[in-house]
C-alpha cells in the first residue's frame, strides 16, 4: 500500500531510558561471556551502551515520564491533547490497555481519545501514519504518539546477541495539525507468509515460546532480497529523486545489518550512527 497523506508538524520529541546503563561486569555476569567475546559482539553490533529496566519498572512507567516531560516543559497542556496513540508489544497487562494506564497516571483530560497498537519494528511508522490520518479530522489538533518497549523482560539472557543488542525505552512524538501544501508519503508491504518463521510465536494464551526468538538468517536474507526492491519502488512510484533527499534514517537492530543494507542500496558514504552506538 502506498499513501499520499496531508502533512502535519512534529512539534516535539521526548525520549526516556532507564536511569543507568549496565556496566561491563554486569553484562559479563548476566550473559556468561568473557571480555574478548563481549568486545567482538560490541564491534559487530555497533552498540556500546545497554539500558535495562529494573524488575519493578514497566512500559507505563517509562511512557508516563516521557509524556510528562512535555507537560513540565510547557510544550503541551493536558486539555490540548486530543488523542493518545500508544504503540508497544510489551504492555504492563493484557487488560487494562496501556493507553488507559498512561491516561490515568497522568490525569489526562476525559476528552482525550486513547488508542493502542500491538507494534513491532514498523510500529513507529504505522503510528505516525495513523496520527496523520487522525489529524485530518477537523476536531483533532494535537496527537501524542507513544512508542515504548521493555522487551528485556521477554528476551532470554541465553540469547546473548538479542539481549545485549536491545535497550528498553519510551518516546513521545507530539504532532500538530498543519496546513502545509506538501504531502507526506508512506509505503508498506506485508510478507505475512513468514510471520511465524521470522519471529517465533511468543506465549499469550496459545502454547508458544516464553521468550522472543528470531530466525536471524531468514530475516537477513529476506531483507537483502526484498528491501532494495521496495526502497527503489517507493522513489519510482512517487517520482522522487534520491539525490534530493537531505537525510535518510534507517531503523536497524545493529550496525552490521545497517551497513550491509546501505551498501546494497548504493550508498557510498555511510555515517557513524551515534544514536545506535550510545543507546542501542
Amino acid at each position: 500500500m502506498k499513501l499520499k497523506l496531508n502533512s502535519h508538524t512534529i512539534k516535539a520529541i521526548s525520549v526516556v531510558l532507564p536511569k543507568n546503563s549496565h556496566s561491563l561486569s554486569e553484562e559479563l555476569k548476566q550473559c556468561n561471556l568473557n571480555e574478548n567475546k563481549y568486545k567482538i559482539l560490541q564491534q559487530n553490533t555497533g552498540i556500546k551502551n545497554h539500558f535495562i529496566c529494573p524488575e519493578n519498572i514497566f512500559a507505563s512507567d517509562l511512557a508516563n515520564q516521557a509524556l510528562e516531560k512535555l507537560f513540565k516543559e510547557n510544550l503541551l497542556l493536558k486539555d490540548e491533547l486530543d488523542a493518545l496513540l500508544v504503540c508497544s508489544f510489551t504492555p504492563d497487562f493484557l487488560a487494562p490497555a496501556l493507553s488507559s494506564l498512561i491516561h490515568k497516571n497522568l490525569k489526562l483530560d476525559k476528552k482525550t481519545l486513547c488508542y493502542d497498537n500491538i507494534a513491532f519494528c514498523s510500529g513507529f511508522l504505522q503510528g505516525l501514519t495513523q496520527s496523520f490520518l487522525l489529524l485530518d479530522n477537523k476536531n483533532i489538533k494535537k496527537v501524542a504518539l507513544v512508542c515504548v518497549s521493555v522487551k528485556s523482560k521477554k528476551i532470554s539472557k541465553n540469547d546473548k546477541v538479542t539481549y545485549l543488542s536491545n535497550s528498553d525505552s519510551a518516546s513521545v512524538i507530539l504532532i500538530e495539525k498543519s496546513n502545509a501544501k506538501e504531502k507526506a508519503l508512506f509505503s508498506q508491504e506485508i510478507f505475512s507468509d513468514f510471520s511465524t518463521e521470522e519471529t517465533f510465536p511468543v506465549k499469550c494464551f496459545k502454547k508458544a515460546n516464553d521468550f522472543i526468538d528470531m530466525d536471524r538468517n531468514l530475516t537477513f536474507s529476506h531483507l537483502n532480497k526484498n528491501f532494495p526492491i521496495f526502497f527503489n519502488d517507493f522513489f519510482n512510484n512517487f517520482k522522487l529523486e534520491k539525490n534530493k533527499i537531505d537525510e535518510f534514517f534507517l531503523q536497524s537492530s545493529n550496525n552490521f545489518i545497517k551497513t550491509k543494507l546501505l551498501e546494497l542500496l548504493g550508498f557510498k558514504e555511510i555515517k557513524q550512527d551515534e544514536t545506535l552506538e550510545n543507546y542501542g
